[in-house]
């Protein structure tokens, strides 16, 4: 293997870096989708956990403002959110393999393009070369 190829070989491997930083930073795993989820639905019942104990001084106004939206009908929004939530997980089980495709498959394209980039320079690098003065 020549110059060129060992570049373009640790150019391809360190443009390898984008495609999983992307992932990694962009594309939630479903811990993180569960874990978020679960967080909005503790905080749903924090609130109805308010509105049912018992008023006190401090907490009056807080369960006043808690009130405009009955316990039946957040319960309602709860379970309507977990049957949303799973469709979407589903959705997202779906699509994550066509992202991490489109993610290698732009890497590919990316250092293939490298590849031409240095054999271009290459060619014309060859071309200056011996002999070429004639």
């Amino acid at each position: 293997m020549n110059g060129w190829r060992r570049l373009w070989v640790v150019g391809c491997m360190a443009l390898l870096l984008a495609p999983v930083y992307v992932y990694r930073t962009y594309i939630p795993s479903d811990e993180k989708l569960n874990r978020d989820h679960q967080e909005r639905v503790e905080a749903q019942l924090a609130d109805i956990r308010i509105i049912e104990e018992p008023v006190q001084g401090s907490n009056r106004l807080v369960r006043d403002a808690l009130m405009q939206t009955p316990v039946s009908e957040r319960l309602a929004k709860i379970d309507e959110s977990n049957a949303q939530h799973a469709e979407f997980m589903a959705k997202v089980s779906k699509q994550r393999p066509v992202t991490v495709a489109q993610l290698a498959g732009a890497w590919i394209v990316l250092c293939g393009l490298l590849y031409l980039f240095g054999w271009c320079i290459a060619w014309v690098a060859r071309g200056f070369g011996k002999g070429a003065a004639a």
